[in-house]
């Protein structure tokens, strides 16, 4: 979990901001967050917004809200990952070592950290994986073989 917390990687390429700057962030305003998140498919680029977002803190353990999710005109909809029918509504952020899916073991299965549900599929979307090939790969909805991801928070 250290690495979620805190963050790593190259900003330019591949990286996690940290769930704790995250927090910072957003105790720091006092507008609504927004987060974006925007993917390269193949071909085709899909947006897609989620109002109203809070990543609580570590006592919650950095669980996920929101109040909803919308297409961004002039995108193509990405389709609703975190909200469908497996909803992250107010779940805690999963870890190999810190796994909230109980039997499940969603963080090892997708071999990442993310917000999963304890349930069989654990996630409608994962995009703390690879681009590789690996099996680890990142993935959205009905959306494979993404070629870029970026996660933005904004505030409105």
């Amino acid at each position: 979990m250290s690495d979620y917390k805190t963050g790593f990687g190259e900003v330019v390429f591949n990286s996690w901001i940290g769930l704790e700057n995250i927090v910072r962030i957003q105790a720091a305003h006092s507008a609504e967050a927004v987060m974006e998140i925007y993917l390269l498919v193949d071909n085709f680029e899909c947006k897609i917004e989620y109002r109203d977002v809070t990543i609580k803190d570590e006592m919650s353990g950095y669980a996920f809200t929101s109040t909803g999710a919308v297409a961004v005109s002039s995108f193509t909809f990405c389709g609703d990952a975190l909200l469908s029918s497996i909803s992250l509504l107010n779940q805690s952020f999963s870890t190999a070592d810190i796994d909230s899916t109980g039997d499940y073991e969603c963080a090892i299965k997708y071999g990442g950290g993310w917000w999963y549900k304890d349930h069989v599929d654990c996630t409608r979307g994962f995009l703390t994986g690879t681009m590789d090939g690996s099996g680890k790969d990142n993935f959205w909805f009905n959306a494979n073989g993404i070629n870029e991801v970026a996660v933005q928070l904004r505030f409105i």
